[in-house]
């Protein structure tokens, strides 16, 4: 997750480290979300520091393990 506002920055380096992150994680199979900057969303995105991630990790059952402990 992206505000616009990082793409569309005066800063040329940190515009194109931002493209380049987002091309990058397309590459690597993810996905990238670009929150408006006029929209409530995108405003509270930028109130914290304008990109956020979501991780998704397999978690093994924790129920089954304790079956086998005991």
């Amino acid at each position: 997750m992206i505000t616009d506002t990082l793409f569309k920055t005066d800063d040329i380096q940190k515009r194109k480290h931002f493209i380049e992150l987002g091309d990058k994680v397309k590459e690597d199979g993810g996905e990238v979300v670009v929150f408006s900057s006029l929209h409530d969303s995108g405003e509270q995105l930028n109130q914290l520091t304008g990109i956020a991630v979501i991780l998704n990790y397999p978690v093994p059952n924790l129920d089954e393990s304790d079956e086998e402990n005991d």
